[in-house]
């Protein structure tokens, strides 16, 4: 890298900082969408297509718990401007409230975690509540996020969510903070986008390999987790558009899979045809199981590592399209199971209102926008060593654009390295700190 200046930036589907919902038209459609004509329960009853399952980020202690940290999930805080110290946010979801503070115990030692950093919870109506969920540890409708500043950068710190309100306490865990500003070591990430719970496991699995190597942490430009496919296994199949169908008398599946036991096993009556296999099998069947489904799977690279995210169309609401023969517009506008429209009626109004305007995204993550002049999940950007990480939203302008925040930080960045070369003895560069008292310095100003 011949400069000390480098700039990286993702560029993501936008939306608005908070997520303020329009309700100015009523939902029409189901009270909870399900994705199974077969077996229309929410939990399933084993008659249609499979309710699948994730391991939680904690292992409870007890056989029937009340309630669980389901999701553990880190995120870089950039350093305040002109200091050296970094910070991490510790994210965690819960089905319930935990009646406190959220608190993590945090320490260089994991033997001594002799420091307490408490935080705040957040949650939404989701469509359906944890409580109609039988499993606890397969949902997650509060958010908890304890921030952790000060920190030494490029440190192995120690960290253990202690148990509360019915949760069990989460194992020692770690993480390094990032790079200072400026320092030249080499350092590798990983950027993905496009990564959902349906056809990923080989980037999973790198993924997992290159944390074991070093790698520092994930930059996830949007669409994350297709939770807005829990309607796959009622929409017919389309082979010219997605190879990867079930319907009986046509059959592709990935990496030209011919496995007779996909084949060979009849759907239930009146099912229709799902991705994968014909039980279903890579995705859910649920809008929000998705969520949990793809947030659990991921606890493993999501606990280790920064996991930093900006939203994609996936993110926005739970169905954006719908094609011939509009099988979603009649579920969702008419209220109808199993049939037909005779066109595409889905529009903002279409989807149960905890579903539409990145809500699910906006509380499932926790990115430093505020603390880095920009806004929420949307607008945020961190130094690590020689980069600075940029992440904007650009499609959706709003009221009070940070804009202006991030060209400032551009051109302040610029001006540092400029300071280090060819400007080096200008005044600009020297009129600093207790060199702005000199005669020359105020001359210049």
């Amino acid at each position: 890298m011949k400069s000390l200046y480098f700039l990286a930036v993702v560029i993501a589907v936008p939306a608005q900082s908070a997520p303020t919902v329009d309700e100015t038209y009523p939902y029409r459609g189901p009270d909870v969408p399900i994705g199974d004509w077969v077996d229309h329960t929410i939990n399933g009853n084993g008659k249609g297509f499979h309710r699948l399952v994730e391991p939680p980020a904690v292992k409870p202690a007890s056989e029937k718990p009340s309630n669980n940290v389901n999701v553990i999930s880190l995120s870089y805080i950039p350093a305040k401007y002109e200091e050296t110290h970094v910070g991490i946010n510790i994210h965690y979801q819960t089905p319930f409230g935990l009646g406190i503070a959220p608190a993590v115990y945090w320490g260089t030692s994991a033997s001594a975690l002799n420091n307490l950093a408490t935080g705040k919870s957040k949650t939404y109506d989701r469509t359906p509540p944890c409580s109609l969920i039988k499993n606890v540890t397969q949902c997650s409708q509060f958010f908890h996020d304890v921030h952790i500043e000060n920190l030494e950068p490029g440190t192995t710190y120690y960290y253990q969510i202690p148990a509360a309100n019915g949760t069990t306490q989460s194992d020692v865990l770690s993480f390094i903070t990032a790079q200072a500003k400026g320092n030249p070591s080499e350092f590798s990430i990983a950027i993905n986008n496009d990564m959902g719970y349906t056809n990923a496991g080989g980037t999973y699995k790198y993924i997992n390999r290159e944390i074991e190597d070093g790698l520092a942490f994930v930059w996830h430009g949007g669409d994350l987790s297709y939770a807005d496919d829990w309607y796959s296994g009622v929409i017919p199949c389309n082979s010219s558009e997605w190879p990867v169908c079930y319907n009986g008398s046509f059959s592709t599946l990935p990496n030209n899979d011919t496995n007779l036991d996909y084949f060979n096993t009849t759907l239930p009556a009146g099912e229709r045809p799902n991705q994968g296999s014909p039980r279903g099998g890579d995705i859910g069947v649920l809008y929000e199981s998705n969520w949990d489904l793809w947030q659990q799977w991921m606890n493993k690279i999501t606990r280790k590592v920064p996991y930093m995210v900006l939203p994609g169309n996936h993110e926005a609401t739970c169905a954006d399209h719908d094609n011939y023969p509009y099988v979603l517009s009649a579920y969702l506008d008419e209220d109808i199971e199993n049939g037909t429209s005779t066109s595409s009626t889905l529009n903002y109004y279409s989807c149960p209102p905890s579903q539409r305007n990145f809500t699910a995204f906006q509380n499932r993550f926790h990115m430093a926008g505020e603390k880095s002049g920009g806004v929420g999940n949307f607008w945020h950007s961190f130094d690590y060593g020689l980069a600075h990480f940029i992440s904007i939203d650009t499609e959706t302008d709003y009221a009070h654009s940070p804009d202006k925040t991030f060209v400032e930080d551009i051109e302040r960045a610029k001006k540092e390295d400029d300071c280090l070369g060819k400007d080096k003895d200008s005044p600009k560069c020297k009129c600093k700190g207790k060199d702005k008292y000199t005669p020359e310095c105020e001359e210049e100003e």
